[in-house]
């Protein structure tokens, strides 16, 4: 038996770790996530990378990683099935799930298929009692669409009251993965501590890439986020947006790609007219030129 890896058909799988809490009690902390593939625990010996570092599965089933850390599995077979759940939860804090920056409502554990040559990505949040979260959803369209993968990346900026840059800002990216003409929506998750209290501002943008063919959408948001205390329970809340200077009421920021594609003439079509006339004026004016040359030749 020979077999063979086509490494045309592999993909990868990667799991962040966010948290949300007061005091920062579990920032040095190592939170275990539970890992399958195919429904097998993930084996001993098993490479992933965290950051630039090198590492392997110590113990049969699980990997752990530190708040705002990532361990990324490369080369999984395109097919493979997964599943990944947070274990050993520390008290007091409430894991939610987000893949490839879709959020997963109301699951314990989130599962899935690796595709080719894509990096399906996992992010586990931690929000502990007395914080507060917010979610900033980004719906993306492409018009014309050609059937293939197309990813977008999108920036999240906070900036002030008017719109302007400030010290120190704090900053998100994520990427939607659009195929057909179906809208996918997606969200920044922003978190809150009980300190925090006050007005924040987002501008929110798509970042180009170079894409032929595609016209991309330059619209620029900015969102407004209110963080306050209800009853002693903190609390965060889109209050406002903006597209561009002008109030948005969209419940999502809808941003629109169009790809142009160049499509020929329909058999039968006014297009196809001019194409036959051209190429009967090309012969006859071809014909004329041999017919005056073998006259002057005669001559």
């Amino acid at each position: 038996f020979n077999n063979k890896v086509d490494f045309a058909k592999l993909g990868s799988l990667s799991i962040s770790k966010n948290l949300i809490e007061n005091v920062g009690n579990h920032k040095d902390d190592y939170f275990k996530f539970e890992v399958k593939l195919d429904g097998k625990p993930i084996e001993v010996g098993t490479k992933y990378n965290v950051g630039n570092a090198d590492k392997t599965v110590e113990t049969e089933g699980y990997i752990s990683i530190k708040a705002g850390e990532t361990a990324l599995i490369e080369n999984v077979l395109a097919g493979t099935q997964y599943s990944i759940k947070e274990v050993e939860i520390p008290d007091k804090l409430h894991p939610s799930y987000s893949v490839n920056g879709t959020i997963q409502a109301g699951v314990t554990e989130v599962s899935g298929i690796i595709r080719t040559d894509t990096d399906t990505s996992v992010t586990v949040t931690n929000t502990e009692d007395g914080t507060a979260g917010v979610d900033i959803p980004v719906t993306k369209t492409v018009e014309n669409p050609d059937g293939e993968e197309h990813t977008y990346t999108f920036n999240l900026k906070q900036v002030d009251k008017d719109g302007n840059d400030i010290a120190n800002p704090y900053t998100s990216q994520m990427s939607i993965t659009v195929s057909e003409g179906d809208p996918v929506t997606s969200s920044f998750r922003l978190g809150y501590s009980s300190d925090e209290t006050g007005d924040y501002y987002y501008k929110i943008t798509e970042a180009p890439v170079e894409e032929t063919g595609t016209v991309f959408d330059t619209s620029v948001y900015t969102v407004k986020v209110t963080v306050s205390k209800d009853g002693g329970v903190l609390v965060a809340a889109i209050t406002d947006k903006w597209k561009g200077d002008t109030s948005y009421t969209g419940e999502s920021l809808e941003f629109v790609n169009k790809l142009n594609s160049f499509e020929l003439p329909q058999t039968g079509g006014p297009g196809t007219l001019l194409f036959t006339l051209g190429g009967i004026l090309l012969v006859l004016s071809a014909g004329s030129l041999l017919i005056y040359r073998r006259r002057r030749g005669n001559a």
